[in-house]
């Protein structure tokens, strides 16, 4: 191999490098120090000196004089590097484009759906969906009622699942099944005991619930106010996980969708029947009119089975 000050960079010489030649080059030349570099990029140190030694090879030339404490460039590598960055620059950004192209270019299936539908069913479904669509990319929005429909009749979404108590007539109602509410407490809870708890043997405990905006909510509180109670409502989240966490720190008990409780460690909670009946109903939603397209036909031959069998 000649000596650098021998010589200037050539650019024909680096289509004989790979994309590990640049990265490795450009770290070292910012690191000063191979063991340094090699941390960076997650390699050892002798094979980071082999690719670079490897490089100049290729090259024709030597890039970097090493000291005893760092390593420098030489003349004709400090020429050299910034040809390197931009051919890094440049493959990363072309890289990203077709990554872009063929993400755009993918079939997508967009979907609408409450927090409580989503967590419990969706996965098991989009897991069966996926053998016969493997291609497909899956978008989930989570929402509240008003969400649903509204992301249904904008073209948002190919379809919604949601509560069909309200909806606009630019909706149609696909399929409809109904849920059950069970009331929710620690295991050691004193209404443990009881078979079934009613509105009443709760309506002077400490609630925690969803916010007021909630359909759930709206709907507890509705049929409360049948009996003439008034719910005390005394923490609110929008997240299962942290209503189960505060229920378990004894903060109150929860009156949530029976689909909810499937994956409830029953160790520690106690999930109970409430009489009489409070149940909501879902359905899934399309816009008046739509067509479906095949994959949405068949998310929804597999979804529905599952939907029917929530209570």
């Amino acid at each position: 191999m000649q000596k650098s000050n021998d010589n200037e960079f050539d650019p024909v010489s680096a289509p004989n490098l790979s994309m590990r030649h640049f990265k490795a080059i450009i770290s070292l030349t910012n690191f000063k120090s191979f063991l340094a570099a090699s941390a960076y990029l997650r390699i050892s140190q002798p094979g980071l000196t082999r690719i670079i030694q490897q490089a100049e090879q290729r090259l024709g030339f030597i890039l970097f004089e090493r000291g005893a404490k760092s390593v420098t460039l030489t003349s004709v590598g400090k020429e050299f590097l910034p040809f390197a960055e931009t051919t890094l620059r440049e493959f990363a950004q072309q890289t990203n484009k077709l990554r872009l192209n063929h993400y755009e270019e993918r079939p997508k299936l967009n979907i609408s759906c409450l927090m409580s539908v989503s967590h419990v069913i969706l996965p098991s479904v989009i897991k069966e969906f996926k053998t016969y669509h493997p291609n497909t990319l899956i978008e989930i929005y989570e929402g509240v009622g008003g969400f649903i429909s509204d992301a249904v009749i904008d073209g948002q979404v190919d379809f919604g699942i949601g509560s069909s108590e309200f909806y606009p007539k630019a909706v149609s109602v696909v399929d409809e099944v109904e849920e059950k509410f069970v009331a929710v407490m620690p295991k050691r809870h004193n209404l443990a005991k009881l078979s079934a708890i009613t509105l009443q043997n709760i309506g002077h405990l400490p609630l925690v619930s969803m916010p007021p905006s909630s359909g759930i909510r709206q709907l507890i509180d509705a049929e409360a106010l049948k009996i003439g109670l008034i719910l005390n409502h005394e923490i609110t989240t929008n997240q299962y996980n942290t209503m189960f966490n505060f229920i378990l720190a004894g903060l109150g008990v929860s009156i949530v969708p029976v689909s909810v409780v499937r994956e409830l460690d029953k160790s520690q909670f106690c999930v109970k029947k409430i009489e009489p009946v409070i149940n909501r109903k879902l359905a899934v939603l399309i816009r008046s009119n739509q067509i479906l397209g095949d994959a949405s036909k068949q998310f929804l031959k597999l979804l529905l089975p599952n939907l029917k069998n929530i209570s």
